[in-house]
């Protein structure tokens, strides 16, 4: 979906060409989107500190990747600390 705002050239090339407030030209790569999503079904989030962590850390793993992607936290939590189900489910892709 990205690249349909691409011209055919750019999309080719993999980036496009601009210019900073500076005026100086430069090329800059072609669009991703990374999401992260949070959420309480496999565990008990105590606070918006803990729900922006998370994030966080999933944010960085995804923008770690080439390309467009959600990454989504299905590791749980038990009463004694983190469980051995520590896996982060990651997408196919957004487009």
């Amino acid at each position: 979906m990205i690249l349909d705002f691409y011209d055919n050239e750019d999309k080719t090339k993999g980036y496009i060409t601009g210019k900073t407030r500076q005026g100086e030209e430069l090329n800059f790569p072609i669009m991703s989107l990374s999401i992260a999503v949070v959420t309480n079904q496999r565990r008990k989030l105590t606070g918006a500190i803990e729900v922006g962590e998370i994030a966080a850390e999933l944010k960085g793993y995804a923008k770690s990747i080439a390309g467009s992607l959600y990454v989504v936290d299905k590791r749980r939590k038990e009463s004694t600390g983190v469980s051995d189900d520590n896996d982060i489910q990651f997408s196919k892709g957004l487009g």
